[in-house]
């Protein structure tokens, strides 16, 4: 095996093999974008004259797969497939940011508001709890995955509406085009898993209690893309529907920014251990653009709201 090069040098040597292997008229750009959590990414992206759109290549992502042993040539074969696919995806869409061509396509999201304080600046959200609702226009939608711009400030003076306005399209649409779902943890593991033989029943991992009869299975809730999922929550009524399987109150576990597992307030789970769980899981799993919180939340049943769990030191 050569040398290994180091991250500049990388980003050197993929955009000039992208470069040689484009038509003339294209270039190959590399910038820094603003994702979630605050976190900056190199973006390597193609320009041409006759396409103004092009995926983000993220090239911390591609250089920690050369680092694994995967070529530079395997990933410009990747690249070149997925600009292609972009492209002919987005000649059906117009980039027309007009409020009559978005309005149905108006869309909220749920992120951490504590991790994105610069990504929040000119921008309209609400805060809910320690976390924030933020809004985009989504401009594709395909099997595995989508594309959406994120609404500033400026885009919404001139669509003369507010925020309260916006919210309001944003609910119907979401619901509409990213419906919930909601599955027990045994279900989610064993399409997972479905090669790995018996497993135990999740109850079992989950609950230290010796009495188990009549518990409830914990629940994996996202929506049907598994995409930025943890907003269901904010559809009317999803928290009194969790209420009533979880047959009672019930604890919420911040998975990401993509789902949430829903735990039975019954079973005497200590509630220090649940923080330290998501916490791990956070540092441990979840990629770093992903965490949504560090915190537990409790919906009672009683009061109808959702709360976040105060840990004990």
């Amino acid at each position: 095996m050569g040398r290994i090069m180091d991250y500049k040098e990388f980003q050197t040597n993929l955009k000039e093999q992208l470069m040689d292997l484009l038509p003339e008229g294209h270039q190959v750009a590399i910038q820094k974008v603003m994702k979630n959590n605050d976190l900056q990414f190199d973006s390597m992206v193609i320009l041409s004259k006759h396409v103004n759109i092009s995926p983000n290549f993220y090239l911390q992502q591609y250089y920690k797969r050369y680092l694994g042993g995967e070529t530079t040539e395997e990933m410009i074969s990747e690249m070149l497939v997925l600009y292609e696919r972009t492209k002919d995806t987005m000649e059906q869409y117009t980039l027309d940011l007009s409020f009559d061509a978005c309005r149905e396509r108006i869309i909220y999201r749920l992120i951490s508001g504590e991790k994105n304080h610069k990504r929040l600046e000119n921008v309209p959200s609400i805060p809910f709890l320690d976390m924030e609702i933020t809004f985009h226009v989504l401009m594709l939608e395909e099997e595995d995955g989508v594309g959406s711009v994120m609404i500033h400030d400026d885009l919404l003076e001139e669509w003369h509406i507010d925020t309260k306005r916006l919210f309001q399209l944003a609910q119907e649409n979401t619901m509409r085009l990213f419906p919930i779902q909601i599955r027990s943890m045994e279900q989610l593991l064993q399409e997972l898993l479905p090669q790995t033989g018996p497993m135990p029943e999740a109850s079992e991992v989950l609950y230290t209690s010796e009495e188990q009869e009549g518990s409830v299975d914990p629940l994996v809730v996202t929506n049907e893309k598994g995409i930025n999922g943890a907003a269901v929550i904010l559809y009317p009524g999803c928290l009194a529907a969790l209420s009533e399987q979880c047959k009672g109150g019930y604890y919420i576990l911040p998975s990401s920014i993509h789902e949430l597992l829903i735990l039975p307030d019954r079973h005497n789970l200590p509630e220090r251990e649940l923080e330290k769980m998501v916490q791990e899981v956070n540092e441990n799993c979840v990629q770093p653009d992903e965490i949504l919180s560090e915190h537990v939340y409790h919906y009672s049943t009683q009061l109808g709201t959702m709360e976040i769990v105060q840990g004990m030191e």
